[in-house]
Order: C-alpha cells, then sequence, then structure tokens
C-alpha cells in the first residue's frame, strides 16, 4: 500500500495470505519440491549452486503470503511516467547475496550493465540496471523514453524495482517508506493521467481528458476487495468518469 503516490496514474496491489492450515500444506509442498529439486542439481553436479538459491528463496516461498504491486506515476515533465514495483520477502539480505553473486558469473560484458550501490537511501543500497539499447519496445519507450532508467533495491523484508525518467527519486521514496495497511487487492486508475497513453487508439482523448476533469475535478475509478467477516467488493468511480 506504501507503494502508491501522489501522482499515481494507475496501481494495482494484492495482499493475500493463506490461512494456516493451508499454509502447512504450501510448506510440505515446498518441501517436496526442494528435495526433488536438490536431487536433480547434484545430478547434474550443481548442488552448491541450488542449495545458495534454495537458502535464499525458502523463506518467502513457505511464508504462504502474496503482498505485491506496482503504482505508475506521471506524467512528468517529458509527459513520461514512471513505474514503482515492490514484493514483500523474507531475508532480502539473503537474496541480495544470491544476485550479486550470480552476476560476477556472467560474462564481462553483461556484469557491466549492473551497476550496484550507486546511491542509498538509509542503509539500503539502490543498484541501476543500464539496458541495451534494443531492449526498449515501442510501447514502452512511449510511456518511459528511448532509454530509461532502472534501479533495484533489497530491503530485508521487499524487493523494490522502478523504471522511468524519475526512477531513482522514486525508488527512494518507496525503500524509506513505513509499511501501512490496505486492501486485500486493489485496482485504481486515473482517467486524466493516462489520457496521454490513449493517442494512438484515441487521439482526442488527452483533449477530451483536460475538458472532463478542469478545475480539479476527480478522475479516479477504483475496484478493491477488502478483508475482515466476510470478503467486501467495491466499485466505484467519479462522477465526471
Amino acid at each position: 500500500a506504501s507503494l502508491v503516490g501522489a501522482d499515481s496514474a494507475a496501481n494495482l496491489i494484492f495482499n493475500v495470505a493463506l490461512p494456516e492450515k493451508l499454509r502447512k500444506s504450501l510448506s510440505n509442498a515446498v518441501d517436496d519440491a526442494v528435495k526433488k529439486g536438490l536431487a536433480e542439481a547434484a545430478a547434474k553436479g550443481q548442488r552448491e549452486a541450488a542449495e545458495a538459491v534454495v537458502k535464499a528463496l525458502l523463506p518467502t516461498l513457505k511464508a504462504g503470503e502474496l503482498d505485491a504491486g506496482f503504482d505508475l506515476r506521471g506524467p512528468g515533465a517529458k509527459d513520461l511516467y514512471t513505474l514503482v514495483m515492490g514484493l514483500k520477502v523474507k531475508e532480502g539480505g539473503e537474496i541480495e547475496k544470491l544476485v550479486r553473486k550470480a552476476i560476477k558469473s556472467l560474462p564481462e560484458k553483461d556484469q557491466e550493465k549492473v551497476k550496484f550501490d550507486v546511491e542509498k537511501a538509509g542503509d539500503v543500497g539502490i543498484h541501476q540496471f543500464i539496458p541495451d539499447e534494443g531492449m526498449t519496445e515501442e510501447n514502452s519507450k512511449r510511456m518511459f523514453g528511448d532509454k530509461p532508467d532502472v534501479y533495484f533495491a533489497f530491503r530485508d523484508d521487499a524487493l523494490f524495482a522502478a523504471i522511468g525518467e524519475d526512477g531513482l527519486a522514486a525508488l527512494k521514496e518507496v525503500v524509506a517508506a513505513k509499511p501501512k495497511s490496505g486492501a486485500m487487492a486493489q485496482m485504481e486508475v486515473s482517467m486524466n493521467r493516462l489520457a496521454g497513453q490513449m493517442t494512438k487508439d484515441h487521439p482526442a482523448a488527452p483533449d477530451a481528458a483536460k475538458k472532463a476533469f478542469k478545475g480539479g475535478k476527480k478522475d479516479k475509478v477504483r475496484f478493491a476487495v477488502e478483508g475482515g467477516k466476510a470478503l467486501t467488493v467495491k466499485i466505484s468511480m467519479d462522477a465526471p468518469v
């Protein structure tokens, strides 16, 4: 829930946990899968690498919880957007060690695409991925620019990534943000902020949005599933929509 910024154009959030009985069944299933996977890795002479992966990912897999989401922010000064993503994990430090080791094993030209510890948010290191020129397809270029900045970070309880013109600032913001409660599932869209991305199929969309939502009129469409004694589904939209 902390991912959603004041300039959110669209966001999607899930926060779902399995009941205790199902979580135990999941844990047993994960143990069986790990045992089988390690046996296959040992037969291929890859047991050490497989054990490192298991050590890093096992606590998250057995937690039986999906707490994740993204927030698309903008448009900014250049009519471009910034995408921020987050995923709750267990022992994020171990996952970071695994990623660092994996990057070091790549060919040198591929290692150069990842720069570790380019910035910090408190005591959390922020890393950068440098995409190749041809990696960005046309829709992404229209939304994030020809060669967007890509940053990622590992907090002990979460993984974060950001892409776009304000990616570094956005990532610093969410890494430093404190967790807060939210709906089990939420999707929210700002019609005015997304209108610029509709021009390919609807050239008149930006002008229509400016006309409909001028004077500070609200422009949100929302869908949410909330918990409690019973699940509640809520769908709403502001009057001008």
